[in-house]
């Protein structure tokens, strides 16, 4: 177990939050913790092959993992550029021609 604090720079929305809390007869750290392990389940399985660094790199391309869930793709063509969008289709077109070498 970890101790840790969280900062809120605006006070009145803490003050909401805590609020919030009291109605549904929790703690701003229950609160706290349910979003993290709701964040973790959601984002916990991401690409450790990628470092921050690589984001800073304009040539740099990501993408969901070829095996994420329909929803994470869905997200990601959802705000993906036309251009990103005609190379996700293109690259879908080769991997099904050269697929069907091997079945």
């Amino acid at each position: 177990m970890k101790i840790s604090t969280i900062y809120f720079p605006n006070e009145d929305e803490y003050e909401k939050i805590k609020e919030l809390a009291y109605k549904e007869r929790k703690t701003v750290s229950e609160i706290a913790r349910e979003s993290l392990e709701e964040y973790y389940k959601k984002h916990g399985d991401g690409n450790p092959v990628y470092t921050l660094d690589q984001f800073k790199d304009p040539n740099f391309i990501a993408c969901p993992a070829f095996y994420r869930p329909r929803e994470a793709w869905l997200s990601y063509m959802a705000h993906a550029t036309p251009e990103e969008l005609e190379n996700i289709k293109r690259q879908i077109i080769m991997l099904d021609k050269t697929l069907g070498r091997y079945l």
